[in-house]
């Protein structure tokens, strides 16, 4: 797996959402939500500013934070 998979499947379990639910708030397909969780594909800084556009506010009151996922992500230091 990698960091931003592993930090991505944590934030979608704790904020209890499902795969299908993230794919239709941000427009990205299941299954590469899943291979990005998976650490099967390495996402994009457009793919992760759209899954931060998307899911702004988690429902267990944490905020996706799109510089936290570009950091994690290695595009910022």
């Amino acid at each position: 797996m990698s960091e931003i998979g592993d930090y991505l499947k944590k934030w979608r379990h704790d904020n209890w959402y499902t795969l299908q639910e993230v794919a239709t708030a941000t427009g990205i397909s299941v299954s590469h939500i899943a291979r990005i969780e998976k650490g099967e594909r390495m996402p994009s800084a457009g793919t992760l500013k759209k899954i931060s556009s998307g899911l702004t506010k988690g429902r267990g009151g944490v905020d996706l934070k799109q510089k936290k996922l570009l950091k994690i992500a290695g595009f910022l230091d």
